[in-house]
This record gives structure tokens, C-alpha cells and sequence, in this order.
């Protein structure tokens, strides 16, 4: 059973949110991308990473976060790893609503997310790494990771 358009359990202040048509068409893809993923990994929706669903909503161009990202196209490849590198908190965007995506990892955050995201023997603590380069890798390799049902 999967939930898709308004018939949602949720409090009056979320309400405000998902009952606006943006909202509902995300859900209602998300239920189709639930499906068709549990059909691709014979597995029950429970046991699908929501990774996996945000990738396939990024990749129809559906934006997984619903602030504008002032620096790069929906077009582009990087948009997709974007939302979701934003949406699991990896970054946050910069002024006037930048990602900055070639931009050089500082060593503090670089540290940080090597520990978090498990790159140990991937990523070099002192490396010289673009934003846009680290969460292609960051990603890549959840994906993976949630892949492996």
C-alpha cells in the first residue's frame, strides 16, 4: 500500500505544505518510483533506502529540496547530486542561494564528511577536492551502498 496525493496522515501544519499541486505531483511520483523500484528489487517498500527514490526523482528533474539553487541548471548532471548532497545535509547553499559547486572542500569539512560517510581509504583527508567532485563520490557510493538489498 503506498500513499500518494493528499491522503496523508500529518499534522495541520505540515498540511500547509504538502496540500499545495508541487507537493502532490512529488508524492504521487515518489508512489511510482516506490513500485517500480520494489518491482527492479523484489523487495517490499519498507525495505527500499529513500535514497534510491530521491535519485529517481532527481533524475526526472523533481527537485527532492525546494529551495532554489542559484548556480546550477536543472540540466546538468551535478543538479541531481546537488539536491540530494543538500537534502542530507553534506552542504548548505551560500549567499544569494549559491551551491558553489567548484568551490574546494576545506579541510575541516572534508574531514568531517570522510568520517561520516565512511571514505576512509577513498577520499585523502588532505586532498584537493571540488564540492561538485566529492559529492559525485559521496552519492555514487550511497548508491551503491542502497542498491545491495
Amino acid at each position: 500500500f503506498l500513499v500518494a496525493e493528499k491522503n496523508l496522515s500529518q499534522s495541520r501544519l505540515v498540511n500547509g505544505a504538502t496540500r499545495l499541486q508541487p507537493s502532490t505531483m512529488n508524492n504521487g511520483q515518489a508512489a511510482g518510483n516506490i513500485a517500480a523500484l520494489c518491482v527492479k528489487y523484489n523487495c517490499q517498500p519498507r525495505q527500499l533506502s529513500a535514497i534510491l527514490v530521491q535519485w529517481e526523482q532527481v533524475k526526472a528533474k523533481s527537485p527532492v529540496w525546494f529551495q532554489q539553487i542559484g548556480d546550477i541548471a536543472v540540466e546538468t548532471d551535478l543538479w541531481g547530486y546537488a539536491q540530494l548532497a543538500l537534502v542530507k545535509g553534506y552542504f548548505t547553499l551560500g549567499e544569494f542561494g549559491r551551491f558553489y559547486p567548484y568551490r574546494l572542500v576545506n579541510s575541516e569539512q572534508l574531514s568531517t564528511l570522510i568520517n561520516k560517510c565512511g571514505l576512509a581509504g577513498i577520499v585523502s583527508p588532505d586532498a584537493q577536492i571540488t564540492r561538485a567532485d566529492l559529492i559525485k563520490i559521496i552519492i555514487d557510493r550511497e548508491l551503491e551502498e542502497a542498491a545491495k538489498l
